[in-house]
């Protein structure tokens, strides 16, 4: 069976020299610049798909940028005024009266921790103990707080509660982050407490504690003279 011919495809077999010349220079390529043409190429296409989404990114980088250092600026503008509200009560003699309009502030804190010193000095004790406490809700400072813990416990033994002074010294004591000089003093307290009610035992075991502390503090010298 005779089967029919098929045409031959002009566009693969150029049959003038004149058809295959512009079909080559058609598809010349300067090879030297294929692979930044196609890099480039790349870019622009990246760039026309994603222009909305890359400047969308960049407008809200600019944003968290602006806010950021809108949120220092006015972190330094509040602190800075904290402070001249505080120096300002400090020498108006309205300690109290700023640690009360700020109980949450760190100044706050530490203005109520003077107040309270000033009020056990003066044996007004339930003035202290309200400072006291007022003080550890709002000092952030280990130190500080410890050490308004300390004087709460003190203002309540002046007061005659001396359950409520035992228990604050005995959580001053289990606090880690308590310092070893305060740590010190609650544990003398307890001690003395525990040999004037002749309970060895308690004793020797907060003794016992007194003795792992570093370093050695006069506390430790009046518990050894205790025993």
């Amino acid at each position: 069976m005779k089967r029919p011919q098929q045409k031959k495809n002009k566009n693969l077999f150029p049959e003038t020299q004149e058809e295959a010349a512009t079909i080559d220079e058609r598809n010349l390529v300067d090879a030297e610049n294929t692979s930044d043409i196609a890099f480039e190429e790349r870019v622009s296409m990246y760039w026309m798909e994603n222009k909305g989404f890359v400047t969308g990114c960049i407008l809200a980088l600019a944003l968290v940028i602006i806010g950021l250092n809108g949120v220092r600026i006015y972190g330094n503008y509040t602190s800075e005024k904290q402070q001249s509200l505080y120096l300002e009560a400090l020498a108006n003699d309205s300690l109290e009266s700023f640690a009360t309009d700020y109980p949450t502030l760190e100044l706050g804190g530490f203005a109520a921790l003077q107040v309270a010193d000033a009020a056990f000095e003066a044996a007004e004790y339930d003035r202290a103990k309200e400072n006291y406490a007022r003080a550890m809700t709002a000092l952030e400072s280990p130190m500080l707080k410890s050490r308004a813990r300390l004087g709460l416990a003190f203002a309540n033994k002046e007061t005659g509660d001396t359950a409520a002074a035992q228990a604050e010294m005995e959580a001053l004591i289990a606090e880690p982050t308590t310092a070893d000089s305060i740590r010190a003093e609650a544990l003398y307290y307890l001690a003395l407490t525990a040999h004037l009610e002749a309970k060895e035992n308690v004793f020797a075991n907060l003794a016992e504690q007194m003795s792992k502390l570093t370093p050695a503090s006069p506390w430790q010298q009046r518990l050894e003279q205790l025993r």
